[in-house]
């Protein structure tokens, strides 16, 4: 089958800032794509229309101008993209400490941001077993153990389904295996292998494991200064 030859009308393509209407504030970036079909250079009033789509990625403006005086036509399409929330990004920091009285490390990631987290941002992280994730913010502190054996059970109980959907069993999953790696602690728990040690946070927040008998002095030092400033 025979098909006659398409001209290509002159198309440009522009990257424009977008502004919030009555700001001078550049909120997000536009594609504008101009198809442009010209046939002459003397101007003459011209009938227009636009159109205009939204959703949530965003708004798509059509502007449709045409010479009624000659077959000139230009078609202008800008796509407007909606600004995306602000946040800032965590970039945990990898450190350790001895333990006093053991020939025995503690791997352990420090994060500081004034919101608190729901959980560790574990696609950042590489672990040893029992490692220690903690998290300032404006409130004070929260703390992770790492539980390497946990993650291994969720996977398992992952591989045998439940029958629900694949993009749903997926998502449930993740949360689960999220959870079973770190969990969460507070000072004053017990070391899951090391009897008589507990977790203690120093002033600046950085986490130990001391006896427990040490544990309760560095509590009754800290009453004694909250006494002495009062």
């Amino acid at each position: 089958m025979m098909r006659a030859p398409v001209r290509l009308p002159i198309t440009r393509l522009a990257r424009v800032a977008s502004q919030t209407e009555g700001s001078g504030n550049s909120d997000s970036d536009c594609a504008r794509l101009e198809i442009e079909d010209a046939h002459g250079t003397e101007e003459a009033s011209q009938s227009s229309a636009v159109m205009s789509l939204n959703n949530f990625t965003g708004q798509l403006v059509a502007e449709w101008r045409q010479d009624s005086h000659s077959d000139d036509a230009k078609l202008t399409l800008t796509l407007c993209g909606k600004p995306r929330a602000c946040k800032r990004r965590l970039y945990p920091e990898r450190r350790q400490f001895k333990i006093r009285g053991i020939d025995r490390h503690v791997i352990w990631y420090k994060t500081a941001d004034h919101a608190t987290l729901k959980a560790p941002p574990a696609h950042l992280l590489r672990p040893r077993q029992h490692a220690l994730y903690v998290h300032a913010h404006r409130r004070g502190i929260q703390a992770w153990m790492y539980f390497k054996d946990a993650s291994e059970r969720a996977d398992r109980d992952h591989s045998q389904g439940t029958g629900k959907g694949k993009k749903t069993e997926r998502k449930e999953a993740s949360e689960r295996e999220m959870l079973a790696r770190w969990r969460r602690t507070y000072e004053g728990q017990e070391h899951p292998e090391l009897d008589g040690y507990v977790l203690h946070f120093l002033q600046d927040g950085s986490p130990r494991w001391v006896r427990n008998v040490s544990a309760k002095a560095y509590e009754k030092r800290q009453m004694k200064r909250q006494t002495m400033c009062i």
